[in-house]
């Protein structure tokens, strides 16, 4: 008995060893995909606000200009400008990608 336990432990570790169990490598060219980066309503008039949202994929920073700063990769703010406004996304990744939309 103790025989068989220890051949079935053994064969588990043969199993786990061999179970491609390797180092995982960084691929250093994935792309910075901005899927999503959007105001609604899109026209407001002067003293309202709206959304400002994004989905952002592959970045380990990112950055909304205008006052806004680093964000989370998903996410959303409530925006008030008095006139017509740039909002530039930047996102970056390993490799220096940087993305950016822009919205008047």
């Amino acid at each position: 008995m103790k025989k068989l336990i220890a051949i079935c432990i053994m064969f588990i570790f043969i199993v786990i060893g061999l179970s491609g169990c390797n180092d995982i490598k960084k691929d250093e060219n994935i792309q910075v995909s901005i899927s999503t980066f959007k105001v609604e309503p899109a026209i407001i008039e002067s003293g309202n606000s709206t959304i400002l949202s994004w989905v952002v994929i592959n970045a380990q920073t990112i950055f909304i200009d205008n006052g806004i700063g680093n964000v989370s990769s998903i996410g959303e703010i409530s925006i008030k400008p008095s006139e017509t406004t740039t909002y530039t996304i930047k996102a970056k990744n390993n490799s220096e990608t940087f993305c950016s939309i822009q919205f008047y």
